[in-house]
């Protein structure tokens, strides 16, 4: 018959598994929020900055005409 391993060693294997998984789910977060404070940085510093020119604001949306209303004959 096949030998099988003792149930030690899948367990530890498991248990590193799992540290490695939720180490790398922190370190996925702390970046997505430090990328989130950089952005969020960076637009305040281009807003307050007075060398850049200033650009002239956008409409709203574009405006259509209005369409022909039909009147009963």
């Amino acid at each position: 018959m096949a030998e099988t391993s003792h149930g030690h060693t899948s367990a530890w294997i498991a248990f590193l598994a799992g540290a490695v998984v939720m180490l790398a789910v922190a370190l996925l977060a702390f970046g997505w929020l430090r990328g989130e404070r950089a952005a969020q940085g960076v637009v305040l510093s281009l807003r307050d900055a007075p060398h850049l020119p200033r650009l002239p604001p956008l409409p709203d949306a574009p405006r259509l005409p209005g369409a022909p209303i039909p009147q009963p004959q």
